[in-house]
């Protein structure tokens, strides 16, 4: 029999980056808020491991992407220090049966195409009406600029894009492309601490049920209601959903009523980007110790050094797995998925690969009940949904990096979003301009 848990102003649902923006925000602005969690834990698809290395291991989310961003200003909020990355152009490729290592990559025939397929992708939607893919809109912007490529460069361009987009050049939408965070400049950078310390100071002092998995929304001009897996039923006179966008399309959250067509069109129109981790860990390191990581065509498509520019480095290796390949290595079961990274850990590196190896541990994001997805994509043709899926509907919004135009796929995105909702709530329960407008020591 459902019991009522009790009535706030405002529910969330989720505790992920998304989740805590808003909350966090709301509680700052003194609204009486609560957050219902599905895991044990906060973060979401950010998930800081510590039991492999004297060094973090991100088992989700990973890079701070750009200098002006607001993870880089909560982490000066927070006092949390921050490491640079190597850029994209300083990491090696597997080509030819090899790694190549960076002079050898920079031979590569059509390696620019590699290096600059945004900035191709750009030229031509510039230049043509309506979308197409990715990969249609480079070969015929290629072609206008007389550049042709190699079919190693067309292998890597595949895995580029499908661990940037979580999906293959096929799929994704030529003009989206330009929506990425870009635009807050080319700097990648990882929290020394790890992402899991910025999801428990943006949770302090906030209230979290956790093991309180939504399952029906019920909302309407007057309040939410949310009723959960244990049988607490949660109102509020304002909801916020930020369960991923993976969760939606499986109907793993309904809504009474159903969300408008507009909305629901935009749950279902959106790509669900498959992107899965592998953690291989090592007595020693195989790989050459100017090596910060590797692109490759193979099922691992991308492998980087955690521990890079450490001083306390341990020999582990990350690695990225995205689209049709996360997938079909998820089908394999824990096991044989690291069994097959390790094997391509070993065309990569070498048989000291295998006689140095200990152990591997398979991080299923799309296996995940509370995600579901790695992270999500526009498909040809999709644009405006992403805009579409965060229109506040009445008491309720939707949130998290699905519904950023501008970021999404980033942590900085799902934070943006969750705070866009906030304002949203704050304004129309006019706190907003009474002392309200940003929280104590918040960044500008």
């Amino acid at each position: 029999m459902a019991s009522v848990a009790g009535e706030v102003t405002a529910l969330v649902v989720g505790a992920g980056a998304a989740g805590l923006a808003c909350a966090r925000r709301l509680a700052s602005a003194g609204v009486e808020v609560q957050v219902l969690e599905a895991r044990e834990r906060v973060g979401g698809r950010v998930w800081t491991w510590s039991g492999v290395a004297p060094h973090p291991v991100e088992l989700g989310a990973e890079f701070v992407h750009g200098e002006r961003s607001l993870v880089a200003d909560l982490a000066r909020l927070f006092g949390l220090k921050m490491l640079d990355v190597p850029p994209g152009d300083e990491v090696p490729v597997y080509a030819d049966g090899r790694a190549l290592g960076l002079e050898g990559s920079s031979l590569l025939p059509g390696v620019e195409v590699l290096a600059a397929y945004g900035e191709l992708a750009a030229a031509w939607a510039e230049s043509a009406e309506g979308d197409v893919s990715l990969r249609r809109a480079l070969i015929l912007e290629a072609g206008r600029q007389g550049l042709r490529w190699s079919a190693e460069v067309s292998a890597l361009l595949d895995a580029l894009v499908s661990v940037e987009r979580g999906a293959s050049p096929d799929a994704v939408s030529a003009r989206s492309v330009g929506e990425g965070v870009w635009e807050d400049g080319w700097a990648q950078r990882r929290l020394a601490g790890g992402y899991g310390g910025l999801m428990e100071r943006l949770a302090s002092g906030v209230s979290i049920r956790f093991g309180a998995a939504a399952e029906v929304v019920r909302w309407g001009e007057g309040g939410v209601e949310v009723a959960c897996a244990d049988g607490a039923v949660h109102r509020a006179r304002w909801g916020v959903v930020t369960a991923p966008l993976g969760v939606l399309q499986a109907g793993g959250v309904r809504f009474e009523p159903g969300l408008p067509a507009s909305v629901q069109a935009a749950v279902e129109g959106l790509g669900v980007g498959a992107v899965n981790k592998v953690v291989l860990r090592f007595s020693a390191p195989p790989w050459p110790a100017e090596e910060p990581g590797l692109l490759t065509p193979l099922r691992v498509q991308h492998w980087w050094r955690p521990g890079w520019g450490r001083s306390d480095e341990a020999p582990v290796a990350m690695g990225l797995v995205a689209g049709e390949e996360a997938l079909a290595l998820d089908r394999l079961g824990e096991a044989r998925a690291v069994e097959a990274a390790l094997g391509d850990a070993v065309r990569c590196w070498g048989l000291e690969a295998r006689r140095r190896f200990v152990s591997g541990r398979w991080v299923s994001w799309t296996g995940d009940p509370w995600s579901r997805m790695g992270y999500s994509y526009v498909p040809v043709g999709g644009a405006g949904l992403r805009e579409a899926l965060g229109q506040p509907i009445g008491a309720l919004q939707l949130a998290g990096e699905a519904t950023s135009p501008g970021r999404a796929a980033t942590v900085q995105g799902a934070l943006e979003s969750g705070e866009r909702a906030a304002e949203v709530i704050l304004q129309a329960s006019g706190l907003r301009g009474r002392g309200g407008s940003r929280p104590p020591g918040w960044p500008r």
